[in-house]
């Protein structure tokens, strides 16, 4: 695991030590073969304490998917407030996500594994809602002021999102499995161009 506590800013509370337990173990196991029992043990506490915070299996994987989707949520907004110009976003945008995909490997990788999960609650529904709402008001200004190519917007969020996801798999079985390596930077560099081109309609590169 890369920085579960850092990154959900853990607190030296029971509560705090399951939903970083869960993330672990959610994204190692994968949530439908996960149980309270392994969370217990991954957060070394004892099952009745898990039952002290959350009713069940599925109220732990929305408290974390919450947390963890909320502070990417900020990231990103925070990206598009801060630059007028859509290339200069776009930039932004795609090197926060790998900033917090790099230090925060396995939160990130849970976050795609279960961004749509069957489980999900209304409130965690809402929060994915307005994720997929803020990237699209993002690629619907970038078409509007001619930098993106008119398109399906669902097509430009697939490329971008589906990229990004891939990515963090990838930097997550580099992590974790043997045999495998991580992207390293030029990958990376070139995952950002292939995205532009996409959705510019050119062939133009970033140098970082």
């Amino acid at each position: 695991m890369k920085n579960v506590e850092e990154f959900m800013k853990k607190s030296p509370d029971k509560k705090q030590d399951i939903i970083c337990a869960a993330i672990q173990i959610f994204a190692t196991t994968g949530y439908a073969a996960s149980n309270v029992p392994s969370i217990a043990k991954g957060a070394r506490v004892s099952v009745g304490s898990i039952y002290h915070y959350f009713d069940n299996k599925q109220a732990i994987l929305n408290v974390a998917f919450q947390d963890v989707l909320n502070q990417f949520l900020d990231s990103i907004c925070n990206s598009i407030q801060q630059e007028s110009e859509t290339k200069n976003t776009f930039d932004r945008l795609f090197n926060i996500t790998i900033e917090l995909i790099d230090d925060n490997t396995t939160a990130m990788h849970f976050i795609y594994q279960n961004i749509f999960n069957v489980d999900l609650n209304t409130e965690s529904k809402d929060l994915r809602s307005k994720v997929i709402s803020t990237l699209t008001e993002f690629l619907e200004a970038g078409q509007k002021d001619g930098t993106f190519i008119k398109a399906g917007v669902q097509s430009q969020i697939a490329l971008l999102t589906g990229s990004l996801s891939m990515m963090a798999n990838f930097s997550w079985i580099g992590e974790n499995v043997e045999t495998a390596v991580s992207p390293d930077s030029s990958t990376i560099l070139d995952l950002k161009n292939q995205v532009w081109n996409g959705l510019i309609g050119e062939n133009k590169t970033f140098n970082s």
